[in-house]
């Protein structure tokens, strides 16, 4: 079980991008859904790249098992149950994303 989404969709050019899989279903199991949501998504929109914000290092690890690579960090950029965190911003363009055979 899990959700993807995207945002500030720019046709032809970039979107940002989010993914959120249940503990239980990460694994082999996200990285299919991501490879296919991401496969979907650079089809519908004609994207070159597209962009994820994150503080979390799993969600970091899924991105660049995707083929994302980081772009820049924000430092305590989130404020979650009162503690900041450190964002990573990582971008995929879709040339990469083909080579890695999505």
């Amino acid at each position: 079980c899990g959700c993807f989404w995207g945002m500030q969709m720019v046709p032809s050019h970039h979107a940002f991008v989010g993914l959120w899989m249940r503990t239980e279903a990460r694994g082999a199991c996200s990285v299919e859904a991501a490879r296919l949501a991401l496969r979907y998504t650079f089809d519908m929109g004609g994207y070159r790249h597209l962009w994820a914000l994150t503080p979390w290092r799993p969600a970091a690890a899924l991105c660049r098992r995707m083929g994302f690579v980081l772009e820049a960090t924000l430092p305590e950029f989130c404020l979650w149950q009162g503690h900041t965190r450190t964002v990573s911003v990582l971008r995929l363009t879709q040339a990469a994303f083909s080579r890695l055979g999505g």
